[in-house]
């Protein structure tokens, strides 16, 4: 894989869901440092609930969880590219 890979990989309940806790290990272990106020805000409002992660319902501009998800899609694709840059 060189320069301008694609990366690409299908989005389930199951993935999702470790999608999700890779980011809050990145998280935890300082990996990721996170500088944005509202992403943090998001992060304290996406539960998971059974198979579903992601904030409660709401119509509320403060009830969102897309800076999570995007957060989380961009630590999956650099884990991915660590793991094929390493070989």
């Amino acid at each position: 894989q060189g320069a301008g890979a694609c990366y690409n990989f299908e989005t389930n309940w199951k993935t999702k869901a470790e999608i999700m806790h890779q980011f809050r290990g990145a998280y935890a272990t300082r990996e990721l440092v996170i500088r944005s106020k509202r992403l943090l805000e998001e992060m304290l409002i996406v539960v998971q609930d059974g198979q579903e992660i992601g904030a409660p319902e709401s119509s509320s501009e403060g009830c969102k969880d897309d800076r999570v998800f995007a957060g989380a899609l961009a630590v999956r694709a650099w884990i991915n590219w660590r793991i094929i840059t390493s070989v």
